[in-house]
């Protein structure tokens, strides 16, 4: 152990101290670590015994340092995670005013197309009793009948519905709605957890729906149970449609 001179109450002390025993000052450590030669401050090279001389710290201030460092560092971490936690808080609370908004879309978009296919399903009722029952109807007359006469076949009838421009129109906007109805429903399929009974309220909707407009579009079997299906059908859409406007906000 060497001993060099205090800097400021010049008494001896080790060169290993960190703080002057006789005054209580901290040590600036500018003296040669082999041999204890006071240097110069700015002395790379030690002149009495030639060691290299790397500029050191006052202990106490750079432990001081280090905590200011690492109590940064913690500060920049948790800045960052509040700012991700935001983030992502954010984009959550897009995705469910998003997906809240394409229920409402869908509430609309499946509302509409279910009271165009009633209407097309109810002229087919019409159309199909009236031919059988001979039942004179203006609205129906020029599908039942041919030369005034009415069709021995119902389903001349029918067709004859199927070819009428208007008629052929309105069933064209019932399958666009159903093909755009079917591109959101599988779209929705990736539901946030909150509207988990959104979406089944919906998938349930959405299947009544369909089988209104297929009873719309393809009219198959006897009248009878022609005219049950729709019945039970057009019930259930009205009862699904209840259920599901719960968590819509259109009504």
């Amino acid at each position: 152990m060497a001993m060099i001179k205090c800097p400021h109450c010049k008494n001896d002390i080790s060169n290993e101290s960190e703080k002057c025993v006789y005054c209580g000052n901290y040590v600036l450590e500018n003296v040669c670590p082999e041999c204890g030669n006071q240097l110069d401050i700015s002395a790379s090279i030690c002149e009495k015994c030639g060691c290299p001389i790397g500029k050191k710290f006052n202990t106490k201030k750079l432990l001081f340092s280090k905590k200011i460092i690492i109590l940064i560092a913690i500060f920049i971490i948790v800045l960052l995670i509040s700012l991700i936690s935001i983030y992502i808080n954010m984009r959550h609370n897009d995705k469910l005013n998003e997906y809240k908004q394409n229920l409402n879309t869908m509430s609309i978009l499946l509302l509409k197309g279910s009271a165009e296919a009633e209407e097309c399903a109810d002229l087919i009722k019409d159309v199909w009793y009236n031919t059988i029952w001979e039942e004179d109807d203006e609205k129906t007359d020029k599908y039942t009948k041919k030369y005034g006469i009415f069709n021995e076949d119902f389903n001349d009838s029918i067709n004859t519905l199927f070819d009428d421009d208007e008629f052929e129109d309105k069933i064209d906007k019932i399958k666009e709605n159903r093909t755009t109805a079917t591109k959101m429903m599988r779209e929705m399929k990736d539901y946030p957890n909150e509207y988990r009974d959104s979406y089944t309220a919906l998938k349930k909707y959405y299947h009544s729906y369909s089988a209104l407009i297929d009873l719309c579009i393809n009219p198959s079997g006897s009248f009878n149970t022609y005219s049950s299906q729709f019945i039970d059908v057009d019930a259930k859409v009205l009862s699904n449609y209840n259920e599901f406007k719960l968590y819509t906000d259109w009504e």
